[in-house]
């Protein structure tokens, strides 16, 4: 499976020196700059180990990357090439607007491309949209409804996707480690 996500350049040290990359919330600093994510972080959390099996150690469970779903629902297409991932940005990228910002300013910020193969492994897809109406303060007006964060984050708790009540066709999917091995290629943000 095709996944895009943007991290620090030290991720890509982290995978150079240890072949390996496990995030961890406590050294988050957006979460620690957001710290009123931290609830939705967790159930986020929650959901992953609980569903993948994945057990908490001094390294594993301790938090996801972020990625987005290498796949155009719209168009029933793979994003399998830098060129297809900027085309579906630029044309979906309202939702996103501020957040793309935010990531791509950061100069040591990096895209990667991940081939994360995983037999079995849920990776929690939910639309960009539901995700972003479930960061706090949670205000339920049209077109969501007073039961939709209780469906979203029951979708989310059991690894199901949440058909989206507004969608943007941007998917996002959470990973529990990079391996050097997955990252397919990496793209400079400038």
């Amino acid at each position: 499976m095709i996944f895009w996500t943007i991290q620090n350049k030290a991720v890509l040290e982290q995978l150079k020196t240890n072949g390996i990359y496990f995030p961890d919330f406590s050294q988050s600093g957006y979460l620690a700059e957001n710290n009123k994510l931290a609830p939705l972080y967790s159930h986020i959390l929650h959901a992953m180990n609980t569903i993948n099996s994945v057990s908490v150690s001094e390294q594993t469970g301790k938090g996801v990357v972020f990625c987005f779903s290498g796949f155009d629902q719209q168009n029933n297409q793979s994003l399998e090439t830098i060129d297809q991932f900027v085309t579906f940005i630029r044309n979906n990228h309202a939702p996103i607007e501020s957040l793309w910002k935010h990531l791509t300013s950061n100069p040591d910020n990096v895209l990667l491309q991940v081939n994360f193969d995983e037999m079995f492994f849920n990776p929690l897809l939910i639309d960009i949209n539901d995700f972003q109406y479930l960061m706090p303060p949670v205000l339920t007006f049209p077109p969501f409804g007073e039961n939709d964060e209780r469906e979203i984050k029951a979708a989310i708790a059991m690894g199901q996707y949440h058909e989206p009540t507004f969608p943007s066709n941007i998917v996002q999917a959470h990973l529990p480690y990079l391996q050097a091995d997955d990252i397919v290629k990496y793209y400079e943000l400038s």
